[in-house]
């Protein structure tokens, strides 16, 4: 994964990104929800064969599973839950 392969390098910048567009104060749960979200309208967006909405549906979905782990690190809000996949 790359993750794996960068770490945690590029969190400042992408933190940076996150505290302009919505304030220190955010919760890494809202952009969980926010890709679970996208990941249905992909869902949706897939079965009526609207394949390149859907991908950037996705890459949507990714981007806020990032900003929620970028969140989580820096606010000090990280979990058990959030971060057991990469216990396993």
């Amino acid at each position: 994964m790359i993750g794996n392969k960068i770490g945690h390098r590029l969190d400042p910048y992408f933190y940076y990104l996150l505290k302009s567009i919505s304030g220190k104060h955010t919760n890494p749960n809202l952009f969980t929800l926010l890709g679970f979200f996208a990941t249905l309208v992909a869902s949706y967006l897939i079965l009526k064969g609207f394949w390149f909405l859907a991908g950037l549906s996705i890459i949507l979905s990714g981007l806020f599973d990032l900003f929620d782990g970028v969140a989580a690190r820096k606010l000090g809000k990280v979990t058990a839950f959030g971060a057991s996949w990469i216990q396993s």
